[in-house]
């Protein structure tokens, strides 16, 4: 179960488009992307407070990747589609060799007015 200070649905861990759809970015299938909440470390997301989380990439093509940056926005927990927040972008502008990975630090601060509302998080890594 959830409590007042956890309800966030961290989503699809994998949101693969096989087709760019109109005004969708489109995901290499190159591109193998991993997120993990590290702060708080009993994986919570309390209001007023920082949240630190790892997003990993791994370019499993042939070809340099560049990553130009990541962010994350509150979701409706049943509509992904329907943004509550927007979190601030950070750039990264790293280029990733083919075959190999690359680990980014992401920080956002949850302000006190998220208290006790339900929400996803939805992390969008630009490359």
């Amino acid at each position: 179960g959830t409590t007042e200070e956890d309800d966030i649905d961290l989503g699809p861990t994998d949101r693969r488009v096989e087709e760019e759809e109109e005004g969708q970015p489109r995901v290499s299938p190159d591109a193998d992307v991993k997120v993990l909440a590290v702060e708080p470390s009993d994986g919570t997301f309390p209001a007023n407070s920082l949240i630190r989380m790892l997003v990993g990439m791994t370019n499993k093509g042939d070809k340099t990747m560049r990553v130009h940056g990541a962010q994350a926005f509150f979701v409706h927990p049943q509509d992904y589609s329907y943004f509550m927040y927007n979190h601030t972008a950070t750039g990264y502008h790293t280029d990733i060799a083919a075959g190999h990975e690359a680990t980014f630090q992401y920080m956002f601060f949850i302000h006190e007015s998220f208290h006790s509302r339900p929400m996803g998080l939805l992390m969008v890594l630009d490359y």
